[in-house]
């Protein structure tokens, strides 16, 4: 007896699909139309009350990816731990990386609205153990179950749509959800130091808990649990538990976390102890021989691997891939040192430094806007992929002169700052189109889980890498100059200002200058570092196939 028709994640669940200008889409759009006709109809969700639900997971994942930026110092400084402040925006974005190829492939098993709702509960236990923390490890520790649901979030959401809505206006949805994304990510930062200054930085996570509360109610009541789930066969659909638990890639999901973290804590211990030291280089081979075990357990082992090296691998996606990794490396980077750059620089509370951050937001939040529509009416992604590299070589440019080369200005920093995020605003509609552009119709939900992991790892690896370039630059520089005073304990003055900005007004008024001063310097080595990253980002953009074409009216 014949399979039963598969249904894809590209099915629509509001409309019929169209044939649409692209010739090479035509072909796999009408297999789908014929694969549809068979499956009867699915119960169509009220897109005006779930969308608003399911959107607040973007929004509070995008949320709680900044919403440290700003605070970081100062909840660090509390909690005496500021030399290991880059921690609690690289746990959240490290587990982001970790866990999203899982999600996926978990979405494929267990169904869209199930792996939400567990995605809703684990994010809210986690925003409520990170208010109650009590140590930096705590704090840690808690931002690490908040992101493992974090990655739901921003994930299956993304997959959910585009079952939702048919490829000719994915660009303009997707333009809906960027600026739901644009608007966490971008008002994370500046509620986050506004909370900080004002009720304390505990309630920035607290907050969180009641819009998950209201999401998982109406997700529970108004989202059919079979939405867009494709199914093999009878057989299949009715799996239990325990089949449906053999065919998740825990083994690869396991060695990709080691791998991730193993790196990032080698990094961290050799920026903050020493590179000599076993725990450092030690943890660096703990990194490569997990990095071997992984790529075998996926090649060789794995039933369903988490990452099909065939299809990442592929010229059409691994541009896609990388890209997104560099472009996210250098924002999220550029991101993080500001708000550290106003404070010790300008010597700006956190309220006053996230206010710096809203020109940036109101370019990202346009920039998507604009990117939808031009998506719909020309489709082509390739120039405005194109046009997202000009735009934050443009803002790296500035970044790094405007701190130091050129002179210090503070007005020059939020401009280039500004200039990078209507980039970015680009980015997250343009590289997603690309991907369904390019991408295997029967893969979408992996594909795009892949994606987001590449953009979130590319964001652990840019706060972890410059943070580790301005700690041990800074570490240099202290040790150098403080040595040309007399009666100093240069050791604890470095551990000290390096833990803790408040220890700078304890500080004789000479030593603090020259320590703002240093501070200056080494940020300005990681604004390098950024311009230099934005501008290897261009080069798999460039080699990104299709979208260059104006489609047909």
């Amino acid at each position: 007896m014949a399979p039963s028709p598969k249904q894809t994640e590209r099915s629509p669940l509001l409309v019929t699909v169209t044939e649409t200008d692209d010739p090479e889409r035509n072909g796999n759009d009408a297999l789908q139309e014929s694969r549809e006709s068979s499956q009867g109809e699915k119960k169509t969700p009220n897109m005006l009350i779930i969308f608003p639900a399911i959107t607040i997971g973007i929004f509070l994942a995008a949320a709680d990816s900044t919403i440290a930026l700003v605070s970081y110092a100062t909840i660090s400084s509390e909690l005496d731990a500021l030399n290991l402040a880059s921690w609690i925006m690289t746990a959240y974005a490290l587990t982001l990386a970790s866990i999203q190829p899982l999600y996926g492939k978990l979405c494929d098993i267990f169904g869209r609205k199930e792996c939400l709702l567990a995605a809703y509960v684990l994010f809210a236990l986690g925003c409520l153990v990170c208010g109650f923390a009590r140590s930096i490890e705590e704090l840690i520790a808690a931002r690490v179950l908040q992101a493992a649901g974090g990655a739901g979030l921003g994930t299956v959401v993304s997959i959910l749509l585009t079952g939702l809505v048919p490829l000719e206006d994915r660009g303009v949805w997707q333009a809906v959800v960027s600026v739901v994304y644009s608007l966490g990510a971008g008002l994370g930062a500046p509620l986050g130091g506004l909370l900080t200054a004002s009720v304390g930085w505990r309630w920035a996570f607290f907050g969180q808990v009641p819009l998950c509360v209201i999401a998982i109610a109406v997700i529970s009541v108004c989202l059919d649990g079979d939405i867009g789930r494709p199914v093999d066969s009878g057989e299949r659909g009715a799996e239990d538990m325990l089949a449906k638990l053999r065919r998740v890639d825990f083994l690869g999901s396991a060695s990709l976390i080691i791998m991730i973290a193993a790196f990032m804590f080698g990094l961290d211990r050799g920026s903050n102890v020493s590179w000599a030291v076993p725990e450092t280089y030690g943890s660096f081979l703990v990194s490569g021989l997990a990095a071997l075990w992984f790529f075998y357990v996926e090649m060789r082992v794995a039933r369903e691997p988490i990452l099909p090296i065939a299809s990442t691998f592929s010229a059409e996606l691994l541009p896609i891939y990388s890209s997104a990794f560099l472009v996210f490396f250098a924002i999220v980077a550029l991101d993080f040192v500001l708000p550290l750059y106003y404070q010790v620089k300008d010597q700006l509370g956190p309220q006053q430094a996230s206010l710096y951050m809203l020109p940036a937001i109101v370019g990202g939040v346009v920039s998507s806007v604009l990117t939808g529509f031009w998506m719909r009416h020309t489709g082509q992604y390739y120039w405005a992929l194109m046009l997202v590299s000009v735009l934050q070589i443009t803002g790296g440019i500035f970044a790094y002169l405007w701190s130091g080369p050129a002179g210090e200005s503070t007005t020059g920093l939020i401009i280039s700052q500004a200039v990078a995020e209507f980039g970015i605003g680009n980015s997250v509609v343009s590289g997603l189109i690309a991907l369904i552009s390019n991408g295997p119709s029967t893969n979408i939900a992996v594909m795009t889980a892949m994606y987001f992991a590449f953009r979130n790892l590319g964001s652990v690896l840019g706060v972890s890498v410059v943070s580790t370039v301005i700690q041990q630059t800074l570490r240099d520089i202290l040790t150098v100059e403080l040595q040309k005073y007399d009666n100093l304990d240069v050791g604890k003055i470095v551990d000290e200002v390096r833990k803790s900005l408040e220890s700078l007004q304890t500080l004789d008024p000479e030593i603090a200058a020259l320590v703002r001063r240093s501070y200056g310097q080494a940020m300005n080595k990681g604004f390098l570092l950024i311009l230099v990253v934005s501008v290897a980002a261009a080069i798999p953009a460039l080699k990104i196939r299709g979208g260059k074409k104006r489609r047909s009216p």
